[in-house]
């Protein structure tokens, strides 16, 4: 059995979520249900639970007060009726999220992920201090992915990553290592999403991350030739339009 606690202090959103779990999967064990920052603390540190289901506005303050109160070990799926720019900010970190009301699909959808963690954990102060620069207005940039390979999820935060490349619609990272994996992106939503003091738009496939630029040749026509590490197997130039952009990015 999975153990579940559920943290929300609406009775109604309570007591839906736990006949739509039971539905999805009867093997789910709702051991608990908290209202509060206080209650929810106390019953993690007298209890243990494999999932947790969490509203961000609880009845006597913000879940995040949880995460500095006591240590959270098992994953958590947030439910929140937060802006936009929170919802990016749980991208940004691989949360799962749980958009109110919570649709019967979308539950499905993060209980597979759960699944799929096999482990791995999230970073829940850095979403606290994200979800808080959200709330500045401040730009906040995608650094961390969740990669499916096979049965299980591997994390890169977007140090690890060197280039992303785009071939026939599908695009791939490669790590810092060498190893080439699959994203659900696309390099235009890659571009819009990632720090540009860091990663720069090369051409239509390449995106590259500033430390694996190896080598730059200034070719005729004001174009750029870029050599990556690791090696990409293939010529990349940068037209002439962007080849000032790139040498401003590069600090030149």
């Amino acid at each position: 059995m999975t153990r579940v606690l559920i943290a929300e202090d609406e009775q109604l959103a309570s007591r839906r979520l736990v006949r739509m779990l039971l539905q999805c999967n009867p093997n789910f064990e709702v051991k608990a249900t908290t209202t509060g920052v206080d209650d929810t603390v106390k019953w993690l540190v007298e209890n243990e639970a494999d999932l947790i289901f969490m509203d961000i506005h609880l009845a006597d303050g913000s879940a995040f007060e949880i995460f500095t109160r006591v240590e959270v070990k098992p994953p958590v799926i947030f439910t929140t009726a937060y802006d936009e720019y929170a919802l990016r900010a749980f991208r940004v970190n691989s949360i799962d999220y749980l958009l109110k009301p919570i649709d019967a699909e979308e539950l499905s959808s993060a209980l597979k992920k759960y699944e799929q963690l096999a482990g791995g954990k999230p970073d829940y102060l850095e979403l606290k201090e994200l979800i808080r620069r959200a709330a500045t207005g401040k730009t906040i940039y995608k650094t961390r992915f969740a990669i499916e390979t096979g049965q299980k999820m591997r994390f890169f935060n977007s140090t690890d990553i060197a280039w992303f490349r785009a071939d026939n619609k599908i695009v791939s990272l490669r790590s810092n290592d060498g190893f080439d994996f699959p994203v659900d992106y696309t390099l235009e939503e890659l571009d819009m999403q990632l720090d540009p003091a860091l990663f720069f738009r090369l051409n239509r496939k390449f995106i590259a991350r500033i430390d694996a630029v190896d080598q730059v040749f200034l070719m005729p026509k004001s174009r750029l030739k870029v050599v990556l590490k690791p090696d990409t197997e293939e010529e990349i130039y940068v037209s002439a339009e962007r080849s000032q952009d790139m040498k401003k990015w590069l600090g030149k």
